[in-house]
């Protein structure tokens, strides 16, 4: 399903968006999320002093979803943020949960690498092709609750419907890792070979 991973790119100070496939022995080599946002950070600091000030227009942000994420394999979701950290000026990296991984995957994205940096207060927006840099000067000093109700307000759609968007999606993967765990109990299975097939499957699909 997922044969190809691929990467955009935003330049927040040129304000530029590219797109581009990561190489398939990459993928390979480095499995999922946090093995593919290593070896990007790597490369960044090839080009770029790696003892520059991580708050610097030159550090990066680099944004990677898990192998699993937005697949039928479990209810994976998790993402990786991947980034020279200000707290040592050392590598630095993050866990997140939630619908943000799935999303980003279904939108055609596995990995978003940032740069640069804006001219104003920005957000970037993310719909399949369309990638955006907005203004987000409305936005700067408010909390996240209220942050979060204003950009859905943009979009003219009521709560709800992002709300049942939310349940539909936790309940598809709430009911695939069921009928997983009822097969597994069912002895359907429990062959080292039927696990070898699961397991090689599994490495094709997100590799």
């Amino acid at each position: 399903m997922y044969s190809q991973r691929n990467l955009l790119r935003i330049d927040l100070s040129t304000k530029k968006v590219s797109r581009e496939p990561v190489p398939v022995e990459i993928c390979r080599k480095f499995l999922g999320g946090e093995g593919i946002n290593a070896w990007l950070l790597w490369n960044h600091f090839l080009k770029v002093d790696p003892k520059i000030d991580a708050l610097s227009p030159d550090n990066v942000l680099i944004l990677g979803v898990g192998s699993l994420s937005g697949t039928n394999f479990g209810a994976g979701s998790k993402m990786k943020f991947t980034y020279k950290g200000p707290a040592y000026n050392l590598y630095g990296d993050a866990t997140v949960g939630g619908g943000l991984g799935s999303q980003l995957r279904w939108a055609g994205y596995d990995h978003v690498v940032i740069t640069g940096k804006a001219a104003q207060p920005s957000y970037i927006w993310i719909r399949d092709d369309t990638v955006e840099i907005r203004d987000a000067r409305h936005l700067w000093g408010k909390d996240v609750f209220t942050t979060d109700a204003l950009i859905k307000g943009k979009l003219q759609l009521p709560a709800w419907v992002f709300s049942m968007f939310n349940f539909l999606i936790g309940f598809y993967f709430f009911r695939i890792f069921i009928l997983s765990l009822g097969e597994f109990r069912l002895g359907r299975h429990d062959s080292i070979d039927d696990m070898l097939d699961i397991w090689d499957t599994l490495v094709n699909v997100i590799t």
